[in-house]
């Protein structure tokens, strides 16, 4: 990945543990002229968590090559454990931009909640797409949402990610469709997969490592003392 990129992400907060490209350039549609979205962690000195004034837990950078957003990692467990599918992709994303000795700790954990849960995830995401383009239709748009509905049906037959839109398009039979009209019959039918996929699915119902996530977060804590 761009030296720069994490150079910059590590300007951004204290202790970053992880950080790691997510978007259009993880999933493979990115422009050219496409930013880069970077989601992670990172951890504040535990001192100074012990203040009246707690600092801040979410750091944000925004300009026009760079849209980065970095959770303090106690608000980031919670979110993965809730479980919110964005933090979970950075967990899990090939495409790392910073690491640390906790990153393995990290991924253990993102692995274990993957469960049936997500699909309220990919399944609300995806409405929420499908508003969008109806007031305005762009390619973009397009094309997340059915990376998020193709990403949701995946991951609830599988228990896996798997990133790449061509890849995902290649093993479900599907093509892009170019007009508005056959985009929404295109969601309504893979929609009605990823409601088949979440009734059918094997997987916990929510994840069941939060002893886990507790005991990372104390070592991460006494690290920081």
């Amino acid at each position: 990945m761009n030296t720069w990129l994490g150079e910059l992400v590590m300007g951004l907060a204290p202790n970053v543990l992880l950080a790691s490209v997510v978007g259009s350039r993880l999933y493979g549609y990115a422009a050219e002229e496409s930013d880069y979205d970077v989601l992670g962690c990172f951890a504040h000195p535990t001192r100074e968590l012990l203040r009246l004034r707690k600092p801040g837990d979410t750091i944000t950078y925004r300009d026009e090559i760079v849209d980065a957003t970095l959770h303090e990692v106690e608000k980031f467990l919670r979110l993965m454990l809730k479980p919110n599918g964005n933090v979970v992709e950075a967990a899990l994303s090939p495409l790392t931009l910073v690491s640390s000795r906790w990153v393995s700790g990290l991924r253990s954990l993102a692995e274990k909640c993957v469960c049936r849960r997500l699909y309220m995830h990919y399944r609300g995401y995806a409405t929420e797409i499908l508003k969008r383009l109806d007031k305005r239709f762009d390619r973009k748009s397009v094309l997340s949402l059915y990376r998020t509905i193709l990403t949701g049906i995946h991951v609830l037959e599988t228990g896996r990610y798997l990133f790449s839109l061509n890849a995902l398009c290649e093993k479900y039979g599907v093509k892009i469709a170019d007009s508005p009209d056959e985009v929404v019959e295109d969601a309504r039918k893979l929609l009605e997969m990823l409601d088949e996929a979440y009734r059918r699915s094997n997987l916990p119902e929510r994840p069941e490592c939060e002893e886990e996530a507790d005991s990372l977060l104390l070592r991460i804590r006494l690290s920081l003392i």
